[in-house]
Parts: structure tokens; C-alpha cells; sequence
């Protein structure tokens, strides 16, 4: 998955089935999350989780996510590539600047002409 911030959701939705079949749905699932070196506390799944990359470096980035149950433990990886927005030196490129420049105007233009044809 490439993203190009680095505040991102997850989708951490656990689907309940009858695993062991004996006519009850199991839903009783936990789920933790790596951070840099130590684990989140194990949790019940709510859908989406607010994510953060813990790094503001383009590149490629690894998220390690366990869900346990009543089998044990299962551990997903999740790839995520981080591209910013392309910004030369955090400065707006100089064809947006000039199209604001163009924008700007033109549209006080037809501000004042619509006033004019008002007050007549």
C-alpha cells in the first residue's frame, strides 16, 4: 500500500465465525500492534485505528499486527510504502503560483463587474 501521509487508518476488522463448530459464533478476538520496539496492550477490534509512521522519511515501512483467539496467536505484516507530496524544498512549484496569481484576480474581476450590474 503506498500512502503519502503519515498519519494513516488501519483496518483492523475481524470477521466472527464458528471456529471450533459447536453452534457459537466466536468473537472473542485480541489484537496488538508493534510500535517501534514494544507492543500495544491487547485490545478488542473496533474497525479503524488511527495509525502514525513512526518516521517522517519517505520509504518503506512495516507494521507488525498479532490477533490472538482461543487457538493462539497469528501475526500479520502489513507493507507500506510512504511517499510524500512532492514539494521542491517545501515550496509551492512556480506553475501553481502562477496560476493562483491568474485565479486571484479574475475572480475580483467578476466580483466587482456582478456588483456593478447590481447597482445599476
Amino acid at each position: 500500500m503506498v500512502v503519502n501521509s503519515t498519519n494513516i487508518k488501519l483496518n483492523i476488522s475481524i470477521f466472527d465465525a464458528d471456529n471450533n463448530n459447536d453452534g457459537e459464533v466466536d468473537d472473542d478476538y485480541l489484537f496488538q500492534i508493534l510500535n517501534g520496539t514494544d507492543w500495544t496492550e491487547w485490545i478488542k477490534p473496533s474497525g479503524l485505528i488511527n495509525w502514525s509512521l513512526s518516521d517522517n522519511k519517505a520509504g518503506n515501512y512495516t507494521i507488525n499486527v498479532e490477533v490472538k483467539n482461543m487457538y493462539g496467536i497469528t501475526q500479520k505484516q502489513i507493507e507500506i510504502e510512504y511517499k510524500p507530496t512532492k514539494l521542491k524544498n517545501g515550496v509551492i512549484s512556480g506553475y501553481s503560483i502562477m496560476l493562483i496569481s491568474l485565479f486571484i484576480p479574475l475572480g475580483g474581476l467578476i466580483t466587482v463587474c456582478k456588483l456593478k450590474k447590481k447597482l445599476k
